[in-house]
């Protein structure tokens, strides 16, 4: 065996554990828990600024308070715009990526085919016949938990967007029920 191809085996069999690792890495769950962690950082957030609103005096303000109608109009409706445009954005995105996933899985498969081609020994074989299998549930897994995460996030931001335009309703009704 030449020194290259035994250079190549050593690589490969040093990448295993980590490829190991990241085949079976739940990346729906990785993706789940950045979205998370930033949704209970918005929630910190409130409960901080309501905390400070009761502690903190608030100083008189020379103009009058705003109308529920003015609330409406100024937090709701823009809400439900920014809502529906990340609903119809993000899926976009998402299988655009989920797309790239693919064709990048495809190329790693061609690559790995091909160093599989330069060795004829079963041991060598094994090892590189294991890193391609790594390498196909490591894409496998990777597409699958965006594909996942897109299925959440659009059930959540439709829901969530239900819930605006209920709440919108409620707040601005001469909009919808004007006689």
């Amino acid at each position: 065996m030449s020194g290259k191809r035994k250079k190549t085996i050593e690589d490969i069999r040093k990448r295993i554990p980590e490829l190991k690792e990241m085949a079976f890495k739940s990346y729906y769950r990785v993706l789940l828990k950045k979205w998370l962690l930033s949704v209970a950082g918005i929630f910190v957030g409130v409960v901080i600024g309501s905390v400070l609103v009761y502690v903190v005096p608030i100083p008189s303000l020379p103009y009058a308070p705003s109308t529920i109608d003015d609330l409406a109009k100024s937090i709701i409706g823009p809400s439900v715009t920014v809502n529906v445009l990340c609903v119809t954005f993000v899926p976009v995105i998402s299988f655009f990526y989920s797309a790239e996933i693919k064709e990048t899985q495809r190329e790693a498969e061609m690559e790995i085919k091909e160093i599989r081609e330069e060795f004829t020994e079963t041991e060598d074989l094994k090892v590189v016949n294991s890193a391609y299998d790594l390498v196909n549930a490591f894409w496998y897994n990777f597409r699958i938990g965006v594909l996942k995460y897109t299925r959440i996030y659009l059930i959540s931001s439709l829901c969530s967007l239900f819930v605006l335009l209920v709440l919108y309703l409620l707040f601005f009704p001469r909009l919808f029920f004007s006689s």
